[in-house]
């Protein structure tokens, strides 16, 4: 029959077990004499371990059941008396679970008391120790009167004696056994990094010569010497270069070492009269140097865990940084962060573009740029958004005015909100400023208010006129002796004129919208020649035109939009000439790197001066005086939209010989 593998918690249990027995073991082969005490106790460590790796009620039990059985049989076998035996059971397994208890109480973040970790703290260290102390010590005082009341007592059976021996040996093995435990998990989770730094392994070596022949030097003579200060030495050494697990087995291996030459009778503790004394005293030594290893080694510990937690917090500032970073430089809108004096801190990418373009340039200082209300008054730097957020806290929106190095208007947004340190009373030590550039927004707004008042007056004298030439046309209707045709018709005509002046004019208000809205559908186009714009648009027109400098280089343009261009300035060749003038239009062109530049020349009346530039707004017409000329004053508005559309630019001139000359350019197709 095959055999199946014992369960793992069955084979921690007997490995235990077998721990148990060999250092218990151990200890008794220190009895001396007629004694029948150990001088030396490891066994406590190993039971305490033990229990403490039990999980529940039921396994403690069985734990504490299983020192006693093995600890009988230990001291039965080594020839210690009854009385003895029953007395170290008792005290054995009481201080254990004393121990355990206290340690599950008082140091709840090591492995076996609910935490996941060693002793790497100062503070669990003390308590730590404190448990042990106070477990051993009532496990002294219990087990020397026991012994005293039953006549057994010896030599070695004082309360010192006996909580030396069982301190030691408990604290020693314990946490030797305990940081050992935590390695053996790490290395099972994956966790687990080198024990010795590879860097370190030379120097590893050295300090192994250096402590052996040290602690051989101290406690290997036979003279005595006073040299006991010396094994301190190296025990720092290891604390403050290796790992606490490295450190601890190091006290540890070279404490035992030293207990052994000295129960042989050297070093300098082997001089004193009493084998009891000499391992109390040596005891002694080795639970100091082990504590003072473990000092300081939780103490670098300590040190090493807070600054992987600042690296890692560090890190993680910086990683945050960096994203806050490229969030603000993601924005469209202009951030930026100043001091109380307006010293500007920090800025993201739409802010430093923005400034690099102001006439001051990028500044360090809001003081040193130039900033002016809408209406084109200087802004004092008291009145900065950014200083009325130190005193207001929050600014709502403001619209602010920066010139560019050419000389034009930028109108940002304004919003701003002063930052305070986050110390509860003091007062913001910084604010931050965020904008947006509206200018094409303002300008449309500005159009669009513009439209709606010129729109309303230029519709509301036609629909005026309308309705009083219905009027008169009702009052002919409802004569009694019959309406007089001559006047009703009349009335009906002007009444028609007004509604194709209203229709007119809304038809100019689409075409510069269509103008100005939309993507453009660009399209190799031609302008002269068979089946040109030209030519398509003065056959609509009836109008005599003259082309030269031709053939002309197709452009790359809106085709639809180019031909209400062209449409709008023939139509005015057309209708602004003198009566009894036949219009004429001369068209040129010629090339200009990538552009082709275009004039229009007509033998109408001319445009007055100082209207040449003006000619070009919206709703304005330069001939609004002479009612033989009618007009919107959109025309040449929608001229212009759709030149700049194109990145170019139209003007307006005088004619040689009379007349409107008008250039515009537009690029030329691939």
């Amino acid at each position: 029959m095959a055999l199946t593998p014992a369960p793992a918690a069955v084979r921690g249990f007997a490995g235990w077990a077998v721990a148990f027995v060999l250092l218990a073991w151990v200890g008794r082969l220190t009895v001396v004499g007629g004694d029948s005490l150990s001088l030396v106790w490891p066994a406590a460590g190993a039971a305490f371990l033990w229990l403490l790796q039990q999980e529940g009620r039921a396994a403690g039990a069985w734990c504490l059941l299983a020192i006693a059985a093995l600890l009988t049989l230990v001291m039965a076998g080594t020839g210690a008396p009854a009385v003895v035996t029953a007395t170290a059971v008792v005290v054995n397994v009481g201080q254990t679970a004393l121990a355990v208890t206290l340690v599950r109480r008082w140091c709840p973040q090591l492995l076996g008391a609910g935490g996941a970790g060693s002793v790497h703290d100062p503070g669990v260290l003390a308590r730590g120790v404190a448990a042990v102390a106070l477990a051993t010590a009532a496990g002294a005082l219990s087990g020397s009167a026991l012994l005293g009341l039953a006549g057994a007592s010896s030599p070695g059976s004082g309360p010192l004696d006996w909580w030396a021996r069982n301190l030691t040996g408990l604290v020693v093995v314990a946490a030797i056994g305990h940081l050992v435990w935590e390695r053996v998990l790490e290395r099972r989770g994956g966790t687990a990094g080198p024990l010795v730094d590879p860097a370190r392994r030379v120097e590893l070596a050295a300090l192994v010569v250096v402590s052996l022949v040290g602690y051989l030097a101290v406690f290997g003579q036979e003279a005595g010497l006073p040299l006991a200060f010396l094994p301190m030495v190296p025990a720092l050494w290891a604390a403050s270069r290796f790992s606490t697990l490295v450190a601890a087995v190091h006290a540890g291996a070279l404490g035992a070492l030293a207990v052994a030459l000295t129960l042989a009778g050297r070093g300098p503790f082997g001089v004193l009269p009493t084998a009891q004394s000499e391992a109390l005293v040596t005891q002694a030594f080795l639970l100091t140097v082990l504590l003072t290893v473990l000092a300081v080694g939780t103490g670098r510990d300590e040190r090493d865990g807070l600054t992987a937690q600042l690296t890692d917090a560090h890190r993680d500032t910086a990683r945050r940084a960096e994203l806050l970073d490229a969030m603000t430089d993601a924005m469209d809108e202009g951030l930026v962060v100043l001091d109380l004096g307006g010293e500007i801190l920090r800025t993201n990418e739409a802010a430093r573009s923005l400034l690099s373009l102001t006439e001051t340039g990028y500044r360090s200082s809001s003081r040193e740029y130039l900033a002016f209300r809408p209406d084109g008054t200087p802004l004092p730097f008291e009145e900065h958004p950014s200083q009325r957020a130190l005193h207001e806290g929050r600014v709502a929106p403001v619209d602010v005015v920066l010139r560019d190095a050419s000389g034009g208007e930028k109108v940002l947004s304004i919003t701003a909100a002063a930052l305070s340190s986050g110390v509860p009373g003091a007062g913001p030590t910084a604010s931050l400023v965020v904008y947006r550039e509206v200018t094409a927004e303002r300008q449309q707004r500005a159009r669009l208010s513009d439209f709606a008042a010129v729109a309303a007056h230029d519709l509301r004298n036609p629909l005026t006129s309308v309705g009083g030439w219905v009027d008169l046309a009702r009052l002919q209707l409802a004569k009694k002796d019959g309406a007089d045709p001559v006047a009703l018709d009349r009335a009906l005509d002007r009444a028609r004129g007004a509604v194709d002046r209203m229709a007119s004019l809304i038809d100019d208000l689409l075409a510069q919208a269509h103008a100005e809205g939309g993507a453009l559908d660009l399209a190799v186009t031609a302008l002269d020649g068979q089946g040109g714009l030209v030519q398509e648009m003065a056959g609509d027109l009836d109008l005599v035109t003259e082309v030269v400098d031709g053939p002309w280089p197709p452009v790359l343009v809106d085709a639809d939009l180019v031909r209400q261009l062209v449409a709008n300035l023939l139509g005015n060749a057309a209708k602004y000439v003198a009566p009894g003038v036949e219009p004429r239009v001369r068209l040129s062109a010629h090339v200009t790197g990538a552009r082709l530049v275009v004039r229009v020349e007509d033998n109408g009346i001319g445009v007055p001066d100082g209207h040449h530039h003006r000619v070009f707004e919206r709703f304005h017409r330069a001939h609004a005086g002479d009612q033989d000329y009618a007009g919107t004053g959109l025309g040449l508005a929608i001229c212009r939209t759709v030149v700049q559309r194109h990145d170019g630019s139209i003007v307006c001139t005088p004619a040689d010989g009379g007349g409107t000359a008008f250039t515009f350019d537009l690029p030329l197709a691939p």
